[in-house]
């Protein structure tokens, strides 16, 4: 899961060393070792403006949402932890938003959005008994893209985002 830097100068991306997965960081030139945690670690987003990184962290077996900054100087922070599996995908191009999915055995996979912003409680965004994954904020923020396999098979599937806290009918 590589993913290019807001500023296209960097690549973030999960390489194994000696049996780990940890997120690094590639120039072009250096790869520098970005996580540390004792589990595996993976999956990383850029914010916006390139200054963090945001991923999944698999201490204890279970796959909780941490994220660090990019200057490398900053410990990692948790964003979220709980029994339950979690994988971010897509930060909003404002910033106020992780998308993320949320795994649990009652509904499969769920999308639910973290505010990067203020108090960080986590809304949900789709739920059905089907998978839904790989959600993608779209470049002005509006709309969702992600990956369902409502109809036997996995398919792209387009809503608006309502930001949460927000008149039903009021999309970002």
């Amino acid at each position: 899961s590589p993913r290019l830097a807001p500023d296209g100068r960097r690549v973030a991306a999960e390489r194994i060393v000696d049996g780990k997965q940890d997120v690094w960081l590639l120039d072009g030139v250096h790869a520098t070792r970005f996580t540390f945690s004792t589990g595996n670690n993976g999956f990383p987003v850029w914010s916006p403006d390139g200054a963090r990184i945001a991923y999944y962290a698999g201490d204890g077996g279970i796959l909780n949402l941490r994220m660090r900054r990019t200057t490398g100087t900053a410990s990692e922070e948790s964003l979220l932890s709980s029994a339950s599996a979690k994988v971010p995908f897509s930060w909003s191009p404002d910033g106020r938003y992780l998308l993320y999915s949320d795994y649990s055995p009652e509904t499969n996979a769920d999308l639910w959005v973290m505010p990067m912003t203020g108090t960080p409680e986590p809304s949900l965004v789709v739920q059905t008994r089907y998978r839904e994954t790989q959600g993608t904020f779209s470049p002005d923020g509006r709309w969702i893209a992600y990956l369902s396999d409502e109809a036997g098979r996995a398919e792209v599937y387009i809503r608006p985002f309502v930001a949460p806290n927000a008149a039903s009918s009021e999309a970002l």
